[in-house]
């Protein structure tokens, strides 16, 4: 497998999961809310890894 592609999906398990679990501890929202955030952090994140990508080709 691509050397990039593999940073890129350890990206997107990752940052989402960390995020949704700091959020998720700090501030205190709701069990229901979890969902969004870790959805709303998966397309950030997406976002970014692959504006970055296409900075660096």
């Amino acid at each position: 497998m691509n050397e990039r592609l593999k940073i890129y999906i350890a990206f997107l398990i990752v940052i989402p999961f960390l995020v949704t679990l700091l959020v998720g501890t700090f501030a205190l929202i709701p069990e229901e809310l979890k969902g969004v955030i870790y959805f709303l952090s998966l397309i950030s994140t997406h976002l970014i890894t692959s504006k970055a990508q296409e900075i660096l080709k």
